[in-house]
């Protein structure tokens, strides 16, 4: 019996310890403020505070202190405000680099369009007669040069006449235009890169304001459900 009664009172004493802890529920505020002019008081006077009038001094101070509503109230029209002009950022700043986006759309197409190109021109090419033994031609004479022998590299310089023959003479015109096709590329995937670096940069500007106006957007809906729970 003496065990429970002590274990009794020890349950107690532990609740009152956390009673204290947490505030006391509605009186964190006033709990709050007490602690803190005992504190003070102590630290100065080396004795605790005690608040004997009435009204208390801790109530009279209270009663300057703005309410949970009233702060949420003031602080709503701000957030709302706030979230008008991230939204008005955002608008602005996509209707402003829409040209970017345009142009790199633009050039990817181009673009595409060459390689397709190309690629018909080099089709054309290799299945016409002379297409063909020119790659034939062009095969045997990588495996020459690889070999360092000199009748290889005589035989080399025979194969090489032909293919140029072949190149400068009967299909110049394709090889020209496929020269020519082969630079433009090149030209547009340099513009590509540019291009595409200041699509990249724009995106994620764009996902910056995108995150701050959703935080705001976050802060606004728990400033509602704190009023909501005060109600």
């Amino acid at each position: 019996m003496p065990k429970t009664r002590k274990l009794g009172i020890q349950k107690q004493v532990r609740k009152k310890q956390k009673s204290k802890r947490r505030g006391r529920g509605k009186d964190e505020v006033p709990f709050l403020l007490k602690s803190m002019l005992n504190d003070v008081h102590l630290r100065t006077y080396n004795q605790e505070f005690a608040d004997n009038g009435n009204p208390s001094l801790v109530s009279h101070i209270l009663q300057y202190l703005p309410k949970a509503s009233v702060i949420i109230a003031l602080q709503k029209p701000e957030l709302t405000n706030k979230i008008k002009i991230a939204e008005k950022a955002l608008d602005n700043f996509i209707t402003e680099n829409r040209p970017i986006h345009a142009h790199y759309e633009e050039v990817s197409t181009k673009l595409s369009n060459l390689y397709k190109e190309k690629e018909e021109l080099e089709k054309t090419i290799g299945h016409s007669k002379l297409g063909k033994e020119f790659n034939k031609l062009k095969t045997q004479h990588k495996e020459l040069v690889s070999n360092k022998s000199i009748l290889n590299k005589s035989q080399a310089s025979l194969v090489s006449l032909r293919l140029n023959s072949i190149r400068y003479g009967s299909l110049r015109k394709e090889f020209n235009k496929l020269d020519a096709l082969n630079k433009e590329i090149e030209k547009l995937k340099k513009i590509s890169l540019t291009a595409r670096d200041e699509q990249l940069k724009a995106y994620r500007q764009e996902h910056k304001l995108v995150k701050i106006l959703g935080d705001l957007e976050s802060e606004l809906e728990d400033l509602r459900t704190r009023e909501r729970m005060l109600k």
